[in-house]
């Protein structure tokens, strides 16, 4: 509990704070696209009652998503019997049947027209997850700063220390992407509910929306946004623990803080110089962004080919973040036993600690002494008057 405290220190949470606000003024934003709240309320409200086009575009959603489903499980049956595709080694059959398996899930669903324009809104915003991620970072830079003083000497050479206070630090990270990924998401959604109006029955089926035509899961919307939420915390928390290895592996937070900004940039530079219909452009919807933010992966149907082994993307994906996951936790822990304050030590370095401890003794005894000898000097002054008040009577006799 105190390191949550010594963490959290009051300038961080205000810094959280900002960032959420500000997070929530960028969303409004987007969605007033220059208007007022009034002007934007009035025109959504005309919008519902006159939006032929919409109403009919939705409704022809609904009437013709069971035949999309059927259309594409037959589609999916015919090409497997085809000789071109009849190679039970090869992707593209491995990739038909784990498409036939997941559509058959959706076969015979209900969908009802509703208005979900708030709920909508909220998942197509993919900037909250990224904000929390920034906010993580900042917290973990602001962990290690016993690296710019002689803490890390005395947590180093503290018994059991160094392996206690990775495992704090662990729960810590978890306390936080828990709270602000919470916090975070819960404010947006109730900002698109005060733009857009009170949402639909959220226990119907998420595919009611559009934008989840190719979701193969027969799920509630409060489901998926409660799923949502889950594969958030674990992908931040997971990259929170990555990031707190790199810099517990590195001496200097500055350094730590280039490597990530290094990685990042080549990322967005391959990614975005690659050819079109090369395996790095097919990666690009891979990105650490849509990973960050979920639901750009979690909301489409698409499938990855590992080892030999073709499977839907999100389960490749939930496997290898669990490896790193463990992977991570192993490195931080492992970080407190590796590294030293130093590279070699001296004799200077290791009685650093009793140096400083020394000093605190000497400090302590000091004050010590100061009220001993005050003490001291008012029972002598005591003393000395009782003694001059028997003088005084002894020569009045």
């Amino acid at each position: 509990m105190y390191e949550i405290k010594r963490i959290f220190s009051k300038n961080i949470i205000v810094l959280c704070i900002v960032a959420i606000i500000l997070n929530i003024i960028v969303y409004t934003g987007m969605q007033l696209n220059g208007m007022t709240l009034g002007e934007f309320r009035k025109r959504e409200i005309l919008s519902e009652e006159t939006d032929d086009i919409q109403i009919k575009k939705q409704t022809a959603y609904i009437k013709g998503y069971n035949k999309y489903i059927a259309d594409v499980i037959d589609n999916s049956e015919e090409m497997k019997n085809r000789k071109i595709f009849s190679s039970k080694t090869r992707y593209s059959y491995n990739n038909i049947i784990v498409t036939q398996r997941e559509y058959e899930k959706m076969r015979g669903i209900t969908l009802a027209q509703e208005n979900n324009k708030s709920l909508e809104s909220y998942l197509e915003y993919e900037n909250t997850s990224i904000v929390v991620m920034l906010l993580l970072i900042i917290i973990i830079f602001n962990m290690f700063r016993e690296r710019n003083n002689s803490m890390w000497i005395q947590v180093y050479s503290s018994k059991n220390g160094r392996t206690r206070l990775m495992l704090r630090r662990i729960g810590t990270i978890f306390v936080g992407t828990f709270i602000l990924n919470f916090v975070a998401n819960i404010s947006v959604f109730v900002t698109s509910v005060i733009l857009y109006g009170k949402n639909a029955n959220m226990n119907s089926y998420i595919q009611n929306l559009m934008m989840f035509k190719d979701f193969t899961y027969p799920i509630s919307k409060f489901q998926y946004v409660t799923l949502l939420y889950i594969c958030q915390i674990f992908v931040c928390f997971t990259l929170s623990l990555l990031v707190f290895s790199l810099f517990a592996y590195t001496r200097k937070r500055v350094t730590a803080s280039l490597i990530i900004g290094l990685i990042c940039s080549v990322e967005w530079l391959i990614y975005n110089t690659s050819s079109k219909g090369t395996v790095i452009n097919q990666l690009k919807a891979y990105n650490i962004l849509n990973i960050i933010a979920c639901n750009s992966i979690l909301s489409r149907h698409n499938t990855l080919s590992i080892f030999g082994i073709v499977e839907k993307d999100i389960y490749i994906i939930g496997i290898i973040t669990a490896c790193l996951l463990l992977v991570a936790i192993l490195l931080v822990v492992m970080s407190g036993q590796i590294m030293r304050p130093v590279k070699t030590l001296t004799l200077r370095h290791i009685s650093e600690p009793t140096r400083i401890r020394r000093r605190s003794y000497a400090v302590f005894w000091l004050k010590e002494n100061r009220i001993l000898r005050e003490k001291n000097h008012i029972e002598k002054d005591g003393d000395q008057q009782v003694d001059d008040a028997c003088t005084q009577r002894t020569k009045c006799t």
